[in-house]
């Protein structure tokens, strides 16, 4: 008989193992699942069924395991939908062992599910490492479900292939097949806002087939990585256990697999000066930041940064633009809220304490006395992003962030130290997020009068709304809350070719900030590239790098307080192309993170942390970009299977598979 320890699973076959606070979702190909002794190596005991003895092969493969917190298996469901239990005492998941696979893709995205359906279909062994609790990206993990496609609406003639597909795809989900609700784009035939569960149902037919997808499984050190003496990666640590490839993509949030490989990367904003780009660097008021004054709130260095932390880090706040720093984009979770009568009412986190959000009550009430009606329903105070119909037939709506009254949802400093953070730091940045939200909603419905009595009007409409029920039905957070949060900037790939604000622009055109007209045809860039896998166009969105407070003296003193990091308007772009050259690391340049010239990584690409700049990256940073650049990426990896180096691929092949396709490059 077969050792309970010995599970042979169906090739494809997906299971999922639970683990507080996340899933690890683990597909074998045939493999077989080993390894499932304790740390002392003992076989112990046999499965308990709740219905009768027996032993875990005789009833099927197992489709869900359960973990305690000391990751010892409790449980697990097979197909045939009995439920089996181990006593306590019994083994731990662990060493699986080693796993050969033809590509091991980094991520849990959108990009990185379409190149790993490319590289599926060209007959390779594929895996997916997810560094978050559930695949499925920002708009699973994050909320993300109001999709930024290209702007102006005039060019999402670009968004072609299976991208364009899987938002056609979504539609179906719904009961409603006229479109006459879920708004549907008349002539693309796709759903740019939907109910997560309708994308989440989605993503996983499309990945049915993934030979193995492990969540919950981040890295971060060239420890998680084995190489080979010319830079080559060649296995990755895995809660799975180590898994060998021959090629590898980063199409994750984060970049670690490209921190990690020691390849170079930036964090950060270049100055003006680096690439001759108008809106990089800092952005003082003037150059994009938005101002309110008349705060009496004085700046706690944390939430708001003061004056002297300014000052202490080299930066005049009213002048410098254009300077270098270290800053990234500010984080946040995406919320679906609704005054339906069926909504989750706004609860407050453990160790509420509204004395934290009387900045958020000043803003507020700043922006209402300035202009009647400026503040005085929730969904202008947390940034309706527009209607989401829900699956059940009810209407929510998506949220963003209050920029206007500078201090909302997000918070300045949490961005830029999940950037630098290590996976300990950054699941403290989220659940510190998460709770800061929570409370300020509570906030907003129950206590903002407390101190703000013009505010009764917002309070009044804010107590009418609630959470969105039972979208995230196996979120650690609760069903009205994502996995993780939505993480709009880390870590930027320097490779091959670093795309900046120049690449994005032809040389007489009228989205070209005004007096940079001849910065630009000295520039010696346009929008087209030879090495072109995607186009995309978007204007250059960024949130908030900075919220910091100025004093303006009087007595009592008050503050003006800014929230830095967008760029003055108007910001369009053209159609611009993205070149295969931003997808690889060039030979020799740059430095890593450690500060050692870094390495050619010939066997590693990126799909989502590319090749740019951060001015670039404002427009290039949403999900139908990443995911055409992943569905290209899986193309070049098909080529690289055979031990191709990323620099000897030919684009005219990845360009004739993409055109069939429709990408019209």
């Amino acid at each position: 008989m077969t050792s309970p320890y010995e599970i042979k699973l169906r090739a494809s076959e997906i299971f999922h193992v639970k683990r507080q606070p996340g899933t690890i979702r683990v597909a074998t190909g045939g493999f077989g699942l080993r390894g499932l002794a304790g740390a002392d190596g003992a076989d112990s005991g046999m499965l308990k069924t709740t219905e009768t003895t027996a032993w875990i092969e005789a009833h099927g493969v197992p489709k869900s395991v359960t973990l305690d917190n000391d990751d010892r298996v409790e449980k697990f469901i097979s197909t045939d939908g009995k439920t089996y239990s181990y006593a306590r005492n019994r083994p731990a998941l662990i060493g699986l062992g080693d796993r050969d696979f033809d590509v091991i893709i980094y991520g849990g995205t959108q990009s990185a599910m379409m190149a790993a359906r490319k590289v599926k279909a060209a007959g390779g062994r594929v895996a997916m490492i997810d560094p978050w609790p559930r695949l499925g990206g920002a708009v699973i993990s994050g909320g993300l479900i109001v999709t930024d496609f290209p702007s102006p609406s005039s060019t999402w003639y670009i968004m072609q292939g299976q991208t364009r597909q899987f938002y056609q795809n979504i539609i179906s989900r719904y009961d409603d097949p006229d479109g006459t609700r879920t708004g549907i784009d008349a002539s693309s035939q796709m759903l740019r806002i939907f109910d997560p569960r309708a994308y989440q149902e989605e993503f996983n037919d499309w990945i049915a087939d993934i030979d193995l997808v492990v969540s919950s499984s981040p890295i971060f050190a060239p420890s998680d990585l084995r190489k080979s003496k010319d830079g080559r990666i060649q296995s990755i640590r895995t809660v799975a256990g180590w898994l060998n490839a021959t090629a590898f993509l980063d199409a994750s949030y984060e970049g670690d697999l490209i921190r990690a490989a020691e390849a170079p990367f930036s964090i950060g904003r270049e100055s003006q000066g680096t690439y001759g780009e108008p809106f990089a660097g800092y952005k003082p008021y003037g150059d994009g930041a938005y101002l309110l004054a008349g705060f009496e709130t004085t700046p706690d260095g944390s939430l708001v940064q003061n004056e002297a932390q300014m000052v202490a880090l080299g930066l005049d706040p009213s002048s410098d633009a254009g300077v270098a720093d270290t800053r990234v984009q500010t984080l946040s979770v995406r919320l679906v809220i609704t005054d339906d009568a069926g909504s989750t009412p706004f609860t407050a986190p453990d160790g509420y304490d509204k004395a934290n959000y009387f900045v958020v009550g000043e803003g507020l009430a700043l922006a209402e006395a300035a202009s009647a009606g400026a503040a005085d329903t929730l969904l202008e105070a947390v940034a309706n992003q527009g209607t989401v119909y829900l699956l059940d037939g009810a209407d929510a709506r998506q949220t963003n962030n209050g920029s206007s009254f500078i201090v909302s949802f997000e918070r300045a400093q949490a961005g830029t130290d999940y950037a630098n953070g290590n996976w300990t730091v950054r699941r403290r940045i989220v659940e510190e997020q998460i709770a800061w939200q929570r409370g300020l909603l509570y906030y907003l419905a129950n206590d903002i009068t407390d101190h703000f009595p013009s505010m009764s009007a917002l309070k009044t409409n804010a107590a009418a709304f609630g959470y969105a029920p039972n979208l995230y039905l196996d979120s650690a957070n609760g069903p009205s809350f994502p996995d993780w949060a939505y993480i709009r900037e880390c870590l930027r790939l320097d490779g091959a070719y670093v795309c900046h604000q120049a690449d994005m622009y032809e040389s007489s055109s009228s989205n070209i900030p005004t007096g940079f007209e001849t910065w630009h045809s000295s520039s010696g860039r346009t929008t087209t590239k030879s090495s072109r896998i995607a186009r995309w166009s978007y204007f250059l969105d960024a949130h908030a790098c900075r919220i910091f407070g100025v004093s303006a003296g009087g007595s009592p003193e008050t503050f003006n307080y800014f929230f830095e990091g967008p760029t003055p308007v108007p910001h369009d772009t053209d159609v611009y192309d993205i070149p295969y050259s931003s997808l690889r690391t060039g030979r020799g340049s740059g430095f890593s993170e450690g500060g050692e010239l870094a390495t050619h990584v010939p066997n590693l690409l990126a799909s989502v942390c590319i090749s740019c700049s951060h001015v670039f990256w404002m427009s290039v940073r949403m999900e139908p970009a990443w995911s055409m650049i992943g569905e290209a990426a899986g193309y070049a990896l098909v080529q690289m299977m055979d031990g191709t180096s990323s620099e000897d691929v030919d684009v005219s092949i990845l360009q004739a598979a993409l055109n069939k396709e429709g990408f019209r490059l």
